[in-house]
């Protein structure tokens, strides 16, 4: 009977000990996260140039924390917030209307996901109206809210050679040195 009520007890011991252990994603649902993390990215990048704040605003989550830094050859753009960020942005919208097209090609994806969030960094290449070949490297920092994948951090900064730079390292100065 001792045997027994020890067998008994080691096996209700794994059991709950079973139950406190989360699941590992597999290879599958990782790739998964990933392809849907990249499509995300491609989406959010084209419904910017369409230049309608409701849906490019439906990418990111709607809180404080939010924040989105644009770093251009000549001006660095920075807003913290949703209030202000969807401000910021929709106002440039209201004053650059026209959709621009989003011919965008997208390299070097990497994202490291662990929990609710997801890191992810690529570059994205592209032709300016006046056909000029540019390169950005993009940061997002996505949550898992409520079962979808919301930007809580954006950065973009330019990819291409400066002084100073390496095709990881941006070095941005105010002069044209």
């Amino acid at each position: 009977m001792k045997k027994e009520l020890i067998l008994l007890a080691f096996t209700v011991f794994l059991g709950l000990s079973a139950c406190n252990e989360k699941p590992k994603a597999s290879t599958e649902d990782t790739t998964k996260i990933n392809e849907k993390l990249k499509d995300l990215v491609k989406q959010e990048n084209d419904d910017f140039y369409k230049k309608d704040v409701k849906i490019w605003s439906n990418h990111f989550a709607h809180t404080p924390d939010v924040y989105w830094m644009c770093v251009e050859e000549d001006v660095t753009l920075r807003a913290t917030g949703w209030n202000d960020l969807e401000k910021f942005v929709g106002d440039w919208m209201k004053e650059n209307p026209k959709p621009e097209s989003a011919s965008n090609t997208y390299d070097d994806f990497h994202s490291v996901v662990s929990g609710d969030l997801a890191f992810v960094r690529y570059k994205k290449s592209f032709k300016t109206e006046e056909g000029i070949a540019k390169t950005m490297l993009e940061h997002r920092t996505f949550q898992n809210i409520e079962g979808e994948w919301k930007v809580i951090g954006m950065t973009s900064a330019p990819g291409y050679d400066t002084k100073g730079s390496t095709p990881n390292i941006f070095m941005h100065t105010s002069s044209t040195n």
